[in-house]
C-alpha cells in the first residue's frame, strides 16, 4: 500500500513538474511573441521616421530649386499630391520675384506615430526659416502641422495623404471640384485640367501686376505719397481728434509675436476654441493695430475693442472698418479699401472667398528691384506678411512673401490704415 501511495505521489509531482514546464514554455513563447512584436513596432517606427525625414527633405529641395523631381513619386501613393506640388512649383515660377531659396533651415519634429497593421498616422510639426533668392537678407519663417497617413505596400511605406492647412491646397481642391464636369465632358485628365486652369489664371494675374509695375515705373515721381493730410483732418474734427497710425510699432509687434503668441491675450483656435470663425488671425492683427495706437471704440453701432467679436472675427472686423468710417464726428478706426500699389507697412490684407472674409494678415515688409529703392513702398512688386491661424503651433508666418500664397485677385482685399479718432 505504501509503495502504491509513493508511486501516486511521485506521479503527481512529475505531473506538476510537467505542467510547470508547459506553463513556463507558454510564458516564454508569449513573452517572445511580445518582444518580437515590440521589436517589429520599433523597427517600423524607425523606418517611418527615416522615411518622413527624407520626404520633407526632398519636398524642400524641390521647392528650393522650383524644379519638380519625379523621384518624389517614391513617397506618394496617389497622383493628386504629385500634381498639387507640381502646380505649386509652376505657380511660384510665374511670379515676378525669384521664389527659389537662397538659405534653408528646416526642422522636422515628429510628435506622434500611430501604427495599425499596414497603416500609420504620423503627426509632424514643420518649422522653416527661409531666405528667398530675391531677398537673401530677409528671413521668412513658417510653421505648419502635417498629418501624414502612410500605407505599407510592396515592402515600403507610401504617403496616402499629407494633410495640412494651405491656401494653395484649398485652391487646388476648389478648382478640382469646379473642373469635374468639364473634364468628364471632354474625357480629359482631371488633374492636368486643374493645373492648366490655375496656371492660366495665375499668368493673367501676374501679367496685370507687371503691367501695373511698368506703368508706375514710367511715371514721373510725383513727390510724397498721397496720404491723408493730418492737419486738415484735425481742422475738420468737430468732436473727435485724429491720431495717426504708428506703422513701425504695429509691424514691430507683429514680428515679435508672429510665431509666439502674446500670453497677455487669449489664443483663439484649437484646442482652446472649436469655432472656425474665430481662429487667431484677426485677434493677432487687432493686437498689432492696438500696438500701433489705434484706439478702442465702444461708441455707436459698429464697435472695436479688446476681445469683442470685431476684434477677433475676420468678417466682423471687415464689417466694422467698412461701415464705421471714423471721422471728426465718428469715433474709431479710419480705414479704407485700397489696392496693392498703395498699401504700406502695417496695412492689412484680407481674404474674402465666397463673399465672406475668412482671414486677415498684416504687412511687415516689401520686395523691390534695385531701380525702385528710391521709393521702395511705391515700386514694390511683393509684400511680406505676418499671420496667425487656428493653431498656436502651426500656420504661423513671419515676414513671408504674399506671392508665395495663392490668393486670387478677386478674393483679396487691401485695407489701408490711416489712424483713428479718439
Amino acid at each position: 500500500m505504501k509503495n502504491n501511495e509513493g508511486k501516486k505521489q511521485n506521479q503527481i509531482i512529475l505531473s506538476g513538474k510537467k505542467m510547470a514546464t508547459i506553463l513556463l514554455v507558454m510564458i516564454l513563447c508569449v513573452s517572445n511573441i511580445f518582444i518580437v512584436r515590440v521589436k517589429a513596432q520599433e523597427n517600423a517606427k524607425e523606418a517611418i521616421i527615416n522615411f518622413t525625414n527624407k520626404y520633407f527633405a526632398k519636398r524642400m529641395d524641390m521647392l528650393s530649386k522650383l524644379q519638380m523631381d519625379d523621384s518624389i513619386k517614391n513617397y506618394l501613393l496617389n497622383d493628386n499630391d504629385y500634381y498639387e506640388l507640381d502646380t505649386l512649383i509652376k505657380y511660384r515660377k510665374l511670379q515676378i520675384g525669384d521664389l527659389r531659396f537662397k538659405k534653408i533651415d528646416q526642422k522636422v519634429e515628429i510628435n506622434n506615430i500611430d501604427i495599425d497593421n499596414n497603416k500609420a498616422n504620423v503627426e509632424v510639426l514643420l518649422e522653416e526659416k527661409i531666405s528667398f533668392n530675391d531677398t537673401p537678407d530677409i528671413v521668412s519663417e513658417e510653421v505648419t502641422e502635417h498629418d501624414l497617413t502612410l500605407i505599407y505596400t510592396n515592402s515600403e511605406w507610401k504617403i496616402q495623404d499629407d494633410d495640412f492647412n494651405s491656401d494653395f491646397k484649398e485652391l487646388f481642391a476648389e478648382q478640382s471640384s469646379n473642373t469635374v464636369k468639364k473634364v468628364r465632358s471632354v474625357n480629359n485628365n482631371k488633374l492636368e485640367s486643374v493645373q492648366e486652369q490655375i496656371l492660366k489664371e495665375t499668368q493673367e494675374k501676374v501679367l496685370n501686376e507687371k503691367n501695373e509695375l511698368e506703368k508706375i515705373k514710367s511715371e514721373n515721381d510725383s513727390g510724397e505719397e498721397n496720404e491723408e493730410n493730418v492737419k486738415q483732418v484735425q481742422t475738420r474734427a468737430a468732436q473727435f481728434k485724429f491720431k495717426k497710425y504708428d506703422r513701425e510699432a504695429a509691424a514691430t509687434y507683429a514680428r515679435k509675436y508672429a510665431k509666439t503668441p502674446n500670453k497677455n491675450y487669449p489664443f483663439y483656435g484649437k484646442p482652446d476654441y472649436d469655432d472656425i470663425d474665430y481662429a487667431d488671425c484677426t485677434n493677432f492683427t487687432s493686437q498689432c493695430l492696438y500696438a500701433g495706437g489705434i484706439v478702442a471704440d465702444k461708441v455707436g453701432e459698429y464697435q472695436w475693442y479688446k476681445l469683442n467679436s470685431t476684434w477677433r472675427g475676420a468678417n466682423e472686423f471687415y464689417k466694422y472698418w467698412n461701415n464705421n468710417k471714423g471721422s471728426g464726428s465718428t469715433k474709431g478706426l479710419k480705414a479704407s479699401k485700397s489696392n496693392f500699389k498703395d498699401i504700406r507697412l502695417g496695412d492689412l490684407i484680407e481674404k474674402k472667398p465666397n463673399k465672406v472674409v475668412r482671414h486677415t494678415v498684416i504687412v511687415t515688409g516689401y520686395k523691390v528691384d534695385s531701380w525702385g529703392y528710391k521709393d521702395p513702398w511705391k515700386y514694390k512688386y511683393d509684400v511680406l506678411i505676418c499671420q496667425h491661424s487656428n493653431n498656436r503651433k502651426s500656420d504661423m508666418l513671419k515676414d513671408y512673401p504674399l506671392s508665395a500664397k495663392n490668393w486670387t485677385s478677386k478674393e483679396t482685399i487691401y485695407v489701408k490704415i490711416s489712424g483713428s479718432y479718439k
